[in-house]
């Protein structure tokens, strides 16, 4: 039996459909038949051509949802013990910590710089189904794997596996805590989930920042206090001085790059109150580089920390997260769009947002069902 993995031969397209055979799982391994594989923000970084391409093109797509097709031996549960069956529905990690470099010995795998994916995301290489962008995925002994429970959907558990543990891992390490404030840099699928996630955190006040409207209705609807719309408040000294009316002149204790656009982290610096954190998410691809006086960040003792990837751990937490607030957080509202596999560069094309105009962009997240 054989599957169908999309790979992205040059920026913007096309993409080539390759047919491999399906391997039998190893020992500990499991084969997923995918449900859904949303297009998130660095995937679109990819696409438009900001990381090079190799030769051989990119097998992509990492946030998604499946079902259990084939268990390797020994696998018997999903990693909070529940039994795992052929048909079970998962989140699951899709990369893999080596467990032995000095960050996974300092319990910090979500820094280990020797991470795997299967076959190293190369297209070709076995076990072959090593993308979201795909019929099936190839799960690695060693993964973390969640059932998903019958109440939750295939469309809303799939941005657990990215957008929202990414994001608790962020305001976990940025030490965020109750009565806390944050300012989220775009509301897109990343800035939604944080929103959610840092209102169940207890935060004092969360202001969101994004100048696409749907966006910004949303983000009220998933618990941000202020919304701050950048066609409103055109210049970074407009927003900042929005920011800080709103903090009694102050600042906020957190700000987040969720959006990955350049010139939002020095202005992000500015909104935060002396002692403040801040969280860079969303700038993935070189070329984002400002100036920073270190002065500042001395005589204001800020903190800037980076997040390329999460605890694997998180993930159910974040299952756990969205099942107990699924009745006031509207999770169905973060996947606007779905396409077929074949239509995936249709789906890419919807889900650019750059240099359109503000009210025909896709809100939240363009989602591929294989």
């Amino acid at each position: 039996m054989d599957g169908t993995i999309a790979v992205l031969q040059k920026a913007r397209g096309p993409w080539a459909f390759q047919r491999y055979p399906l391997p039998d799982p190893e020992p500990g391994a499991i084969l997923v038949k995918i449900s859904y594989a949303n297009v998130c923000g660095s995937d679109l970084h990819v696409w438009r051509g900001e990381t090079a391409l190799p030769p051989q093109g990119r097998a992509m797509g990492h946030e998604m949802s499946g079902r259990v097709l084939a268990l390797g031996t020994g696998v018997k549960t999903d990693s909070t013990g529940q039994p795992l069956h052929e048909g079970d529905r998962i989140i699951y990690n899709y990369f893999f910590p080596c467990g032995r470099c000095i960050s996974c010995l300092r319990d910090q795998p979500e820094c280990c710089p020797n991470k795997a994916r299967p076959g190293n995301g190369i297209p070709g290489n076995p076990p072959y189904f090593n993308g979201g962008f795909s019929e099936y995925y190839y799960l690695l002994p060693g993964h973390v794997c969640v059932k998903i429970p019958d109440e939750i959907s295939d469309s809303v558990a799939a941005p657990i596996n990215c957008a929202l543990a990414q994001v608790i891992q962020g305001l976990d390490s940025g030490g965020f805590r109750q009565g806390d404030s944050l300012v989220v840099q775009g509301a897109g699928g990343l800035g939604l989930n944080m929103i959610a996630a840092a209102r169940d955190m207890g935060a004092g006040l969360i202001i969101a920042v994004d100048g696409i409207p749907g966006r910004l209705k949303l983000a009220k609807e998933f618990g941000a206090d202020h919304t701050i719309d950048i066609r409103d408040c055109p210049t970074p000294a407009d927003r900042i001085a929005a920011v800080k009316e709103l903090t009694n002149g102050q600042g906020v204790t957190h700000a987040a790059d969720v959006a990955g656009v350049k010139g939002v982290v020095p202005e992000g610096l500015e909104m935060l109150v002396h002692g403040g954190t801040y969280l860079e998410i969303g700038s993935i691809v070189a070329g984002f580089a400002f100036p920073f006086d270190p002065d500042q960040a001395c005589r204001r003792s800020l903190r800037l920390i980076g997040f390329f990837q999460y605890d694997p751990r998180i993930l159910p937490r974040a299952m756990d997260f969205v099942r107990r607030s699924r009745g006031h957080v509207p999770w169905d509202q973060v996947i606007s769009h779905t396409f077929p596999l074949e239509g995936i560069q249709d789906a890419f094309e919807r889900a650019e947002w750059v240099g359109r105009d503000p009210t025909q962009a896709v809100i939240t997240r363009a989602a591929v069902t294989p």
